[in-house]
């Protein structure tokens, strides 16, 4: 794997939003694809509670907020997150993911 920069490294995993069904999966750092996430984690539900507080009764907007607060919660960065997204659909050896951590793209 590429050594970046302290701090804008790809993390092990982060979470994302499986566009097919609207749930919360996992991103593993070098898998293609994502892992499902155990839906009955009670973290998972506190947080998809909380978002649902702070997105309204929009499901998809409180998906995000879910998802974002998750990524927070492990310290990925939205930078990260997509860079991590890219790599699990395109290779995390294509050139885009290291632009995408240095702010290229």
């Amino acid at each position: 794997m590429t050594e970046w920069p302290k701090g804008n490294k790809l993390p092990t995993h982060c979470y994302t939003i499986d566009p097919k069904n609207n749930e919360i999966v996992i991103l593993n750092r070098g898998l293609m694809g994502y892992e499902k996430l155990d839906l009955k984690h009670a973290k998972y539900a506190l947080m998809l509670k909380q978002a649902y507080l702070l997105g309204g009764s929009d499901k998809e907007k409180a998906m995000e907020v879910t998802r974002n607060l998750m990524n927070e919660e492990i310290g990925v960065t939205k930078q990260q997150h997509e860079a991590m997204l890219h790599g699990s659909f395109y290779g995390f050896d294509n050139p885009a993911v290291d632009k995408i951590l240095k702010g290229e793209v």
